[in-house]
Order: structure tokens, then C-alpha cells, then sequence
């Protein structure tokens, strides 16, 4: 055989190894964190579930309300003194707290800030304000939004309330270029509105959604198109954008946990970002993969010290990277890599290596023997580490078997075969083999009078008796009672299963034949149309048989079973009629009616 087919292969694989070089990676998304008693938790979205994520450094004393996450910077930003001197601070994804600078316009003044948000359309952090000095005696109100240099907490006007909302947002969040935030009407109320963003300096009116029992909102998130409530009885709620519902989830945390704090930030970012690079793989030896993760303005640090948006790979190994940007560590998944030789050989072999296994290590009788070889279709040399060739061979010794085989400059192990041995009882090994043939079958009601055949599955090496004196593999039984067989070898005898044989009165149906053609031509050769009862189990009383034309006209009728096939004496015309058979027959000494019909055809 020669081995232009391979070379092919080889051809093949590598094109496919070099269509492989170029991959990129993808990013998944983050999980939704709070703050509560200063330490960052993940909440389930399902049941409000906390699970710790980290502590911060935030300085005893100090209170921290609302969470907002800015994808630019990889930061959680919150408020501080929100009734005095607002404060932006920022919480990096590891607990690092860090105060960004008070929150001011160069000219107007700014009373209070009550939330935070980052608009994703525009890249910018937002925050709800009081511009007008209406702050009375526990009462809040932020009727403007201000945008917010994040890296020192200086604002420029935005828009304003007005119209028929209340002018005071007390938690907001944006989904695409939509504002959403909520509202307490005089603490007795919680109304949710939406209001499409202006521009700079524009006034801005809302659409009220919802309006339900107040809630004692402490934050708001949001989660595709569900806001996501924290509340401070350390409740849990979700507000569904397109059916505009709110649904309590459930209490995020016993009083005994976190000091019984309520969660006073919530949002959802991408802080531990996941990067997927491609399936592990195995190149050609000489030959060398590249791997790219594109990550604008990261700074990427490779398992194997290389560093780089792209490495190539040479060696087999496992591969990953760490990524940096900004306040955030990223890694990627691993990849393993595998070298391997691609000549002629190696190819070949790959094809048919499944046809070199010598199967699974078996344990046999210690007076049997077992055949193990490789089956190819081309002509090879093997040779056995007992010293033997050829394609199979015969072993019945404890031990472990493998081969090699040679093909022209081709040089191919086979599988490890291990082969143990154990003393073995001869006719229990005899019974275990023939354990599944000696089933007769389940107990079984036959009706009398019929016969009912019991069958082995065995070859004729063994003898087989039953206990009603009759021999071979099968017999036919007519009584009720309990059949076994006893089966014999040279040396050894063992019962087979046995059976319940019962009988009983079956109702029968009655018997009879009509056929669909004669020739009433006289030659006492099927000259008679007539019904035919061929077997005792009914017999005749009375008939009334009709003929008809093919289109339903009536033509003859006779209470005799017969008819000659004339009419009024006449012989009939070739061709098909119809009949029908009013019957009365007695059957196991009852009456039955019985009506039958059909064509019948008739020759000459």
C-alpha cells in the first residue's frame, strides 16, 4: 500500500492548524453587588440571597449611600454627607475606598445629592441634586441632574424637573437613554416614573408607571429590563419595565447579620470580567499558534512571561493571561495545547489507532482460552512481545499482551491488553453460559384444546429431559401443570426454569369461508355459490341469501345456503354481484345472528 492517501491528510490538517492562528476572546458579564455595614455582597437576583465579597476600607463613622458602576473606570461610586457637603467617593471591585471630592458647579450651589447613575449611552456618571434650597425638616428634594467628572467630583448642569411630577428623585437608573427613578409622596407612597433624557440645560418631564404603597427605598439597579430594589427593612424588590409590576423577591438578611443594616447601595457591574479564548487544540510540530486577546487600553501579562495582546505558541502547555485595566484584574480561561508529530506516519496512524486497540483487560476460566489481534485493511507485520506474529493470536496465560506493528518506514504500538485467570467450576460455568437460554418464559392460561410449544435455545451438545418424560429441545404441551427440564452436559446436570402451564374455556369465533368467485358452467366444478363451515365450532340453522346487481338491484333470494347462479331459471351474466348472508348459527349450544356480505364475481 503506499502512502499517497496520507500525505493528503497531511496536507489537510495543516490548512486547518493554520486557520486556527487567528482567535479573539469575549467578554462575560459581572454580578450584582450591595453595601451593607460597609462590606461588598453579591445578591442572588432570584431569592435576594447575600454572599460576602469583600470588606472595604471605608473609616468607621462613615456612611456610603448608593452604588453606581462606571465600566470606564472600573469603579463602584457612592455619596457621602448627601445633606450637607456632597461628597463623591469611589469603592474599587477589591474594597479600596477613596474619597473623589465634593460635589460642586463652579457657580450655582448645591444643597444635596440623593442618587447616583451611569448613563452608558454617553459614558457619563449622573447625579440627582437639590439646585433651589427647598430642603425642609426631614424632606430632601433633588429636582436636577448634574453630570460628574469622576476623578474629582465637579459637576455641570444638566436638566430639571417639572411638569406634573414631583420634582425630587430619590433613586434613579438609565437603560439606554431613559431615566428611571422612583419617588416617596410623603412617605406613604412609592411612585416609579420614566422620562427620556435631555439635552444640556433642557427641563425634563416624566410618565408615572407605578404608583404602590411606599417601600423605604434605600437603592436602585437595574438588570436588562427589571429595576432591582433595596429597601430598608432589608427587602428586596424587582419592578418589571414592559408590565410596569413590582414584585416583592424577598428579606435579604436576618437582623442578626450585618448588624442588621439595611443594603444601602446597589448595582450590577462587570468587576471580574471572564475572557474565553479558543478550544484547547494540538498543532504540527514546526508549526505555531496564535492566540489574541483585544482589550482596548489594557495592559495583558501572559502565563508564559510573554506580554502582549498576542502570543504565539510553539510548545506544548496550558495558556492564560491576566489583564489589567484600570482598577480591575482580569484573567482569561486556559487552553491546552498539544504538539504532536504530523508526518506520514503519525497521520496514518491517527486514522486507524482506534483499529490497534486490543480491547478491555478480561478475566477468563482458567481452562479457556481467548483470541485478541487487530483487524486492518491493509497488509502489516506484527510482532507480540510473547515473540509471536501475525495479525492475532490464541493466550491462556495470566499477563499483560501488546504488539507492534510495522507498515513500510511505519512503526505503530498497540494497545496494553491485561488478561487474568481464575479457577472456574466447570458446570457452574456451564450454567452461567446458558443462564439466559433456559428462560421458558412466564406462566401462561392457553385455552383447551390448544397446544402450546416450550423452547430452549441451546445447541444439540446438551441433553435435555422434562419431567413428563419427553426429550429435546421443545415439546408441545396440551394439559395445565407445572413444566421443567433437566439439562445435561458430559459431566455435569442443573435444572432449567420451570413454567405454569393453566388451561381454560375460551369463546371462540365461528368458523367459516365465502368465497369470491364461481363458475356455474356445469361441470360439478365449482358450480355453487354457498357459505362454507369448515370446522365444528358452529354449525348452520338458518340462511337467507340475497343476490343484487352491482348498482343495488334486487335479483334473487333464497333460504337455502346455495345458490347456482341463475335467475328464474336463467344462467346470470358474466361479471360481479353483491350478496348478503342472514345467518342464525348455533355455537357451544347458543344462538347467534350473524350477517355477512360482499362481491363475488362470476366466470363462464
Amino acid at each position: 500500500m503506499n502512502i499517497t492517501s496520507p500525505r493528503s491528510i497531511y496536507i489537510l490538517l495543516v490548512f486547518t492548524v493554520i486557520c486556527l492562528f487567528s482567535q479573539t476572546i469575549s467578554a462575560q458579564n459581572g454580578r450584582m453587588l450591595g453595601l451593607v455595614n460597609n462590606e461588598l455582597v453579591e445578591i442572588d437576583l432570584q431569592t435576594g440571597d447575600l454572599t460576602f465579597v469583600t470588606n472595604t476600607n471605608i473609616p468607621a463613622g462613615v456612611e456610603v449611600t448608593n452604588l453606581a458602576f462606571a465600566p470606564i473606570s472600573c469603579l463602584y461610586y457612592g455619596i457621602i454627607n448627601p445633606d450637607s457637603n456632597p461628597t463623591l467617593v469611589s469603592i474599587s471591585w477589591g474594597g479600596n475606598y477613596n474619597e473623589v471630592g465634593e460635589i460642586l458647579l463652579p457657580i450655582d450651589p448645591i444643597y444635596s445629592c440623593k442618587a447616583l447613575a451611569f448613563n452608558d449611552n454617553d459614558n457619563i456618571l449622573y447625579a440627582s441634586v437639590s439646585m433651589n434650597d427647598d430642603i425642609g425638616a426631614g424632606v430632601n428634594t433633588a429636582e436636577s441632574i448634574v453630570g460628574l467628572n469622576s476623578t474629582n467630583g465637579e459637576a455641570f448642569f444638566k436638566t430639571t424637573l417639572s411638569g406634573t411630577v414631583e420634582n425630587d428623585i430619590d433613586d434613579m437608573v438609565f437603560i439606554n437613554n431613559f431615566l428611571y427613578f422612583n419617588d416617596a409622596d410623603d412617605l406613604s407612597t412609592s411612585n416609579f416614573y420614566v422620562s427620556n433624557f435631555g439635552t444640556v440645560g433642557a427641563t425634563m418631564t416624566a410618565s408615572l408607571l407605578l404608583s404602590t404603597p411606599y417601600i423605604g427605598s434605600q437603592d436602585l439597579s437595574v438588570y436588562g429590563d427589571q429595576l432591582f430594589i433595596t429597601t430598608a427593612d432589608r427587602g428586596f424588590y424587582k419592578f418589571d419595565t414592559n408590565s410596569n409590576s413590582l414584585d416583592y423577591i424577598d428579606e435579604t438578611h436576618a437582623t442578626s447579620e450585618y448588624n442588621g443594616a439595611p443594603i444601602v447601595g446597589l448595582d450590577f457591574g462587570a468587576i471580574e470580567l471572564y475572557y474565553t479564548l479558543m478550544v484547547d487544540t494540538t498543532i504540527c510540530d514546526g508549526q505555531s499558534l496564535s492566540a489574541t486577546i483585544n482589550v482596548i487600553g489594557s495592559i495583558i501579562t501572559w502565563s508564559d512571561g510573554q506580554t502582549g495582546n498576542t502570543i504565539n505558541i510553539t510548545e506544548p502547555g496550558d495558556y492564560w493571561a491576566d489583564i489589567f485595566i484600570f482598577n480591575c484584574i482580569s484573567t482569561s480561561d486556559t487552553i491546552h495545547v498539544e504538539v504532536e508529530d504530523c508526518g506520514p506516519c503519525a497521520l496514518l496512524y491517527n486514522s486507524i489507532k482506534d483499529k490497534l486497540d486490543l480491547g478491555a483487560d478480561t478475566t477468563i476460566c482458567d481452562f479457556h482460552e481467548l483470541e485478541i489481534g487487530i483487524d486492518l485493511d491493509f497488509d502489516v507485520d506484527v510482532v507480540w512481545n510473547t515473540g509471536q506474529t501475525g495479525t492475532s493470536i490464541t493466550v491462556n496465560e495470566p499477563g499483560t499482551y501488546e504488539a507492534t506493528v510495522f507498515f513500510e518506514d511505519c512503526e505503530w504500538p498497540t494497545s496494553v491488553f491485561t488478561l487474568e485467570t481464575e479457577p472456574c467450576d466447570t458446570c457452574i460455568y456451564v450454567e452461567l453460559a446458558v443462564e439466559e437460554e433456559l428462560f421458558l418464559g412466564n406462566d401462561v392460561t392457553i385455552c383447551l384444546g390448544d397446544e402450546h410449544q416450550l423452547d430452549i435455545d441451546l445447541d444439540d451438545t446438551y441433553n435435555i429431559v422434562w419431567n413428563n418424560g419427553e426429550t429435546g429441545l421443545n415439546i408441545t404441551i396440551t394439559e395445565p401443570g407445572t413444566y421443567q427440564a433437566s439439562i445435561t452436559t458430559e459431566l455435569c446436570m442443573f435444572d432449567s426454569d420451570s413454567i405454569v402451564v393453566s388451561t381454560s374455556v375460551c369463546e371462540r369465533p365461528c368458523e367459516y369461508f365465502i368465497p369470491n368467485a364461481f363458475s356455474p358452467q356445469g361441470d360439478t366444478n365449482n358450480d355453487i355459490f354457498k357459505v362454507y363451515f369448515g370446522t365444528a365450532t358452529c354449525t348452520l340453522v338458518e340462511i337467507e341469501l340475497l343476490i343484487f346487481d352491482r348498482w343495488g338491484g334486487f335479483l334473487f333470494k333464497s333460504n337455502e345456503n346455495e345458490w347456482d347462479g341463475k335467475i328464474d331459471g336463467r344462467p346470470i351474466g358474466v361479471g360481479t354481484y353483491t350478496y348478503l348472508a342472514k345467518m342464525l348459527i348455533e355455537q357451544d349450544g347458543e344462538l347467534k345472528n350473524i350477517i355477512d356480505g360482499g362481491d363475488v364475481t362470476v366466470f363462464r
